[in-house]
């Protein structure tokens, strides 16, 4: 199981955030993956019995969740980001599109 966020280590989040680029919907489902994959790490069992051996892996528990908080920290920047930049481009289509309404004059015969 610890074997699986081996990839927090071997990867990088700009090369993630470079996979999913502008797509927003790619994004949310990131986010939510990441996550859910966080609340495994939030188990509170540090050790496992196989038969007669016993395994603790506590620190190894604590080292996961220090990089994984700083994985999804430096992943929900990227986000901000591109959200960011995302409301810029609305923001000034609204506000072009607020200003072409302004500018249009309305006849109409008044009765």
């Amino acid at each position: 199981q610890w074997l699986a966020y081996q990839t927090l280590w071997d990867s990088q989040v700009a090369d993630v955030a470079d996979s999913v680029k502008g797509d927003l919907n790619k994004w949310h489902s990131l986010i939510l993956e990441a996550s859910t994959a966080r609340t495994t790490l939030d188990s509170t069992a540090t050790m496992t019995e196989f038969g007669p051996i016993v395994v603790r892996y506590n620190k190894v528990q604590s080292q996961v969740n220090l990089k994984y908080d700083s994985w999804q920290k430096e992943l929900q920047t990227y986000f901000a980001a591109v959200l960011a930049e995302r409301i810029i481009e609305n923001f000034e289509k609204i506000s072009d599109a607020k200003t072409r309404l302004e500018n249009v004059s309305l006849e109409g015969s008044s009765v």
